[in-house]
Order: structure tokens, then C-alpha cells, then sequence
């Protein structure tokens, strides 16, 4: 089965989210991940049903696909709060009609253990919906390969994997993604596809540092075949947008070997 290909809006998101879903449908992309637009979240763990159905039906209407949306559950908060909001957010990835639920971890050590136990609670109840909890590495609790792993094994479920993002990887600790993706690749059920070139990431993919073709070879021998998302893209124009996005939807074809 071919991977979904598809974008996150953040490279249209100073403009309205049709614009975005027209850009990323026109590169010939099928799938989308939902950020901020227009800065503010699209879906949320406050969103009521009829918003969530709005968003959805308006995905659709493109030929597109809901793939996941952020999740802003803190591992800061009392336990019983902590596990309402993932759960909010969980149900509001159903009725969005997607599959993941994407969360960034958490900086500070000391939270890390009440992050494994929200996770390790929030995912039985992600499971129970069909549902599964994508750790993206950001630094801290997920800011290498080994970090993510030791995050798996704590939360014990397979309805909690990892999404992997080579661009954060490199950013935030300066390792080759090509080389650390390997020991966390049987557990990557999507990837976030982003560069870093000279300590940003706001590059198309294929011109930064991060060695795609190598990274998703290590992938494919793991047997991977799950979404891949395009976080960032450079252009001042929601035109110029569009048009990096087509290229880079032909690299990742060629990475992918489709």
C-alpha cells in the first residue's frame, strides 16, 4: 500500500485554510495535518462537533484527506485534566475522520514521567477509538531517535508511535537524521517532512541538510508505509508556496521510490 502523501497548512498559514487546501490539492498531494491558521488552531480539544464536521467536510470538498491535527494536552497539568483534554482531543480526531493525533512531548525533564503516564492512559482510550498517539520529536522528551524509543517502551501501547521529523532532529541536537532514525524506524508510523539547513527550518525539503533518500531507504527496509506530511515550505506568495510544493511532491515520490 502507497503512503499517503499530503502537507500540513503551515506553509499557507497567513491565509485562509481554503487557500491552503486548494495549494497542497493542486501540488497533487491527498493528505492534510492540521496546525495553526492563521494563528490559531483549526481543531482543538474545545472544538465543538459541528466545527470539527465544518473543518471536515471543507477537507473533503478539496479531494483531500484529514490526516491528524496538534495536540496541546501539557504534561504541566494535574493528572485528571491532563487525560479530559487528550481525550477531548481524541474525539475530536474521530469526528474529523483522521487516524493520528500528533503531540511534541514535552522540554522539561522533570515532566517527562507524568508525560509517559498521561500518554500511557490517554493511549488505551485512543485505542479503544482507533485512534493513535504520534510523538514528533521537538526536543526534550523526544529530541533523538533513543529518546523516542525510551518513550514507546514507558508508554507501552501500540497506539502510541512515533512520527519522525529529520528537520527537529537535526535542529534541536545536531545529529544526522539519516543515521539516527535507524534505531527508532519499527516504530514510525509517519513522518513530518522537514529540512534544516544553517539552524532553521523554514526550507524546502531537498534543499537543506537532511539527507531524505537515505533516511526513508532505512525507513522502507523497516517495513514503513505511513503518512508523510510536508511541514515547511519557503515562499513569500501563497503562488510561490504552491509551486514548492509540487517539487517537493515529485522528490518525495522519488524518495519513496513510488
Amino acid at each position: 500500500m502507497e503512503p499517503i502523501l499530503g502537507c500540513f497548512n503551515r506553509p499557507w498559514g497567513p491565509w485562509p485554510l481554503e487557500r491552503a487546501l486548494a495549494g497542497i490539492a493542486q501540488a497533487g498531494f491527498t493528505g492534510v495535518g492540521l496546525l495553526r491558521q492563521q494563528g490559531e488552531l483549526v481543531v482543538s480539544a474545545d472544538s465543538l462537533p459541528q466545527e470539527v464536521g465544518q473543518v471536515a467536510g471543507t477537507i473533503l470538498s478539496y479531494g483531500l484527506t484529514p490526516v491528524t491535527f496538534l495536540s496541546r494536552t501539557g504534561a504541566q497539568q494535574p493528572l485528571t485534566e491532563a487525560l479530559a483534554h487528550l481525550r477531548r482531543e481524541i474525539d475530536n480526531v474521530c469526528r474529523l475522520g483522521a487516524g493520528y493525533l500528533l503531540h511534541c512531548g514535552v522540554a522539561q525533564e522533570d515532566l517527562y514521567d507524568q508525560f509517559y503516564e498521561v500518554m500511557r492512559q490517554g493511549a488505551a482510550y485512543a485505542q479503544a477509538r482507533g485512534v493513535q498517539i504520534v510523538l514528533k520529536p521537538h526536543g526534550g522528551v523526544s529530541a533523538t531517535a533513543a529518546d523516542c524509543v525510551r518513550a514507546v517502551e514507558a508508554v507501552n501501547s501500540p497506539a502510541f508511535r512515533i512520527w519522525y521529523d529529520p528537520g527537529n532532529v537535526l535542529f534541536y541536537t545536531g545529529a544526522d537524521p539519516a543515521e539516527d532514525v535507524a534505531a527508532v524506524a519499527p516504530y514510525v508510523t509517519g513522518v513530518c517532512v522537514k529540512d534544516c539547513q544553517g539552524g532553521t527550518v523554514q526550507v524546502t525539503p531537498g534543499e537543506g541538510e537532511v539527507n531524505f533518500a537515505r533516511l526513508f531507504d532505512t525507513l522502507l527496509e523497516a517495513g514503513f508505509s505511513g503518512p508523510c506530511l510536508v511541514e515547511c515550505l519557503v515562499g513569500e506568495t501563497p503562488e510561490e508556496v504552491d509551486a514548492a510544493a509540487a517539487v517537493v511532491h515529485e522528490r518525495l515520490r522519488k524518495w519513496l521510490r513510488l
